[in-house]
């Protein structure tokens, strides 16, 4: 494959890993039951989060792409390479992230962990990736959490 179009298919392949976990918090936030419902009084404070968590997603959602996704200069390109987002590496890692989303009704959780890696790396190029693995890392509090306290 040639340089031009692999940076092209790296950053088609990442488009879509942004779409589908931004779709993963959706389903989260709707449908895991992740913060304290009105019925709850002990946490008040937290009723608001359900609605304030889809506004939030969908205002990432929709300013992530406005501009580029991936940078265009060449030393950013490299950091992609350097930290595993490109090529057979950025292969595997979506690879992996693919089959447990594909299946997330049974491993959500490692979806997650997988998205995190990919996430992580991604920040360091992509700024709005890090806001996204941050408030992924949120929601999987409420998650962990919620059993305990009001599910």
């Amino acid at each position: 494959m040639e340089k031009g179009s692999e940076e092209n298919y790296d950053e088609i392949i990442l488009e879509k890993f942004l779409h589908d976990t931004i779709k993963i918090l959706k389903e989260m936030v709707d449908e895991i039951n992740l913060f304290p419902s009105k019925e709850n009084p002990e946490f008040k404070e937290l009723h608001h989060f359900h609605e304030l968590s889809k506004d939030i997603l969908n205002k990432l959602e929709s300013d992530f792409f406005k501009q580029p996704l991936l940078p265009s200069n060449k030393e950013d390109r490299l950091k992609l390479e350097q930290v595993g987002l490109s090529g057979e590496q950025l292969d595997i890692k979506i690879t992996a992230f693919n089959f447990f989303y594909e299946k997330r009704n049974k491993y959500m959780k490692e979806a997650l962990e997988l998205a995190n890696i990919i996430l992580g790396s991604l920040g360091t190029v992509c700024p709005p990736a890090h806001a996204l693995k941050e408030l992924k890392e949120f929601f999987e509090f409420f998650w962990k959490i919620k059993n305990k306290y009001w599910a």
